[in-house]
């Protein structure tokens, strides 16, 4: 695993783990095998400089007393359980108008690529999460909703950077979900999603008979 990475992934996990809010993340990161796997191969798939930035993000947010993990779920809050977010908001900082324009950039972008994914691996995504927010309850969060709250933690220097990353998969006709995903089932040995979705259909078969 590059330096890189490692060194964020250790440091997200300290910040996750002490994140009170953290009542709202997900059941497949209670443990920190879990987390590295699915973790990992996000930011494996992101740039030097995506990655960098990130890096210079969360250090700067320690210096200022700031847990960005958990300013993610007080994100979260805001669709999932208005009444809760309006009591912690004031923790967050203030996000200027192009942060926000830039959230919903990447969000629209890894949506559709999202989308796209689940309809060509059916087998291997059957147990994702719903995609789009309008599903969302208490007990149940899209994919969307944890993305807009993972990107309202970057600062806008990382959103530009990431943004700049989708564009040039977007113009190289590549999935930059695909590719997250290609990095998660070659941590488990199969060396590619079609392979990894015949693996799951068949056992999915031997279940039903």
């Amino acid at each position: 695993m590059d330096a890189s990475v490692q060194e964020l992934l250790d440091l997200e996990w300290r910040m996750f783990d002490a994140a009170p809010q953290a009542g709202q993340r997900s059941a497949q990161f209670e443990d920190r095998e879990q987390f590295i796997v699915t973790r990992s191969a996000q930011l494996a798939a992101w740039s030097s400089e995506l990655l960098e930035s990130w890096r210079q993000d969360l250090r700067s947010a320690q210096a200022e007393g700031r847990n960005p993990i958990n300013e993610k779920y007080i994100y979260m809050l805001e669709q999932v359980d208005p009444e809760q977010y309006s009591v912690l908001k004031s923790d967050l900082p203030e996000a200027s108008l192009e942060k926000l324009w830039l959230v919903d950039w990447i969000c629209h972008a890894q949506i559709a690529w999202q989308e796209s994914l689940l309809k060509k691996y059916p087998c291997l995504t059957q147990n994702s999460r719903a995609i789009r927010r309008s599903t969302d309850d208490q007990e149940r969060i899209s994919y969307e909703t944890y993305l807009r709250g993972e990107l309202m933690t970057c600062s806008v220097d990382t959103l530009r950077l990431y943004a700049r990353q989708l564009e040039q998969n977007e113009k190289a006709g590549q999935n930059f979900c695909e590719t997250v995903l290609m990095n998660i089932v070659q941590q488990f040995g199969f060396d590619s999603l079609e392979a990894a979705d015949k693996y799951v259909m068949g056992k999915k078969a031997v279940r039903e008979k």
